[in-house]
């Protein structure tokens, strides 16, 4: 595994930023480097620079959200599914909005409620999202909740300019059946759930790509507030202490020409990374 930081080489990676902490946690390592100059004048988008528009979910965000979901406290109970039918939203702007009035009814029914979402698209170019939350649902919030996506999308929406009446109502009906399904709302039952939901979204990189047509896709994930990686302290370590450590536990990236920012301790779940 090459490193892509700043596109240098291990070598350079190694010299400039060397390995000098780590914070453990029961099911991941984060790996702290520190920077041996000031400034190198690398990558640090200077100068002015814009930043371009975003065309896909990088991996080093990818990496974040897949170490939170892996190492946050946070108890999720179930994941649900909010799907598009067609036509669909094309600005990334009104389907955040229409995601915020979801959260918002969340809110209204359940309280307080812990989330964890993110983003990705079909192959028809639609857009749908998954949200992990700490509330399971019971069959009428499954109902209550498929009523008012559908409705919300289907009758209010308003990118569907010239759509007859017709059209909205049967547009509506097939959201609801889809949002209305047990698979679209469903309860985590396997200890390692949420793992293994967030790992699966992480190999379908071809899902992370946005349409041509799709335009402000902006972030492509989100959480509440009380889901964060636990506080804990900085424990020194090099960077030949934390590969020999990581042979031991017989972890790949001991290996590696770079160990990566987030590191996931194997709990007998087969998972890597």
């Amino acid at each position: 595994m090459r490193s892509k930081k700043h596109d240098l080489t291990p070598a350079q990676v190694k010299f400039l930023y060397p390995v000098s902490a780590v914070r453990r946690l029961p099911n991941g390592i984060e790996v702290i480097r520190s920077t041996r100059y000031a400034s190198t004048g690398i990558g640090d988008g200077g100068n002015g620079a814009k930043r371009g528009a975003v065309t896909h979910l990088s991996r080093k965000s990818l990496s974040r959200l897949a170490y939170l979901a892996r190492v946050t406290t946070m108890e999720f109970k179930s994941m649900l599914t909010l799907t598009y039918g067609s036509p669909s939203p094309k600005k990334g702007d009104v389907v955040k909005r229409q995601l915020n009035n979801v959260l918002t009814w969340l809110r209204r029914r359940f309280g307080v409620v812990e989330y964890l979402w993110f983003l990705e698209f079909q192959r028809r170019g639609a857009p749908h999202f998954h949200i992990l939350l700490d509330v399971e649902p019971m069959p009428r919030d499954r109902f209550e909740l498929a009523n008012y996506w559908s409705r919300g999308v289907a009758k209010k929406w308003p990118g569907l300019e010239g759509a007859t009446s017709d059209d909205r109502t049967r547009l509506q009906e097939r959201m609801f059946r889809v949002a209305f399904h047990e698979k679209s709302w469903e309860a985590i039952q396997r200890a390692d759930g949420v793992s293994r939901y967030v790992t699966k979204y992480s190999t379908k990189i071809e899902q992370k790509t946005v349409p041509k047509r799709y335009q402000n896709v902006g972030r492509f994930w989100g959480v509440s507030r009380g889901v964060i990686v636990p506080d804990v302290a900085e424990e020194p370590v090099t960077e030949d202490e934390l590969r020999h450590e990581l042979a031991n536990l017989d972890h790949p990236a001991a290996n590696w020409d770079v160990v990566p920012k987030y590191l996931f301790i194997f709990r007998g779940d087969g998972e890597r990374g």
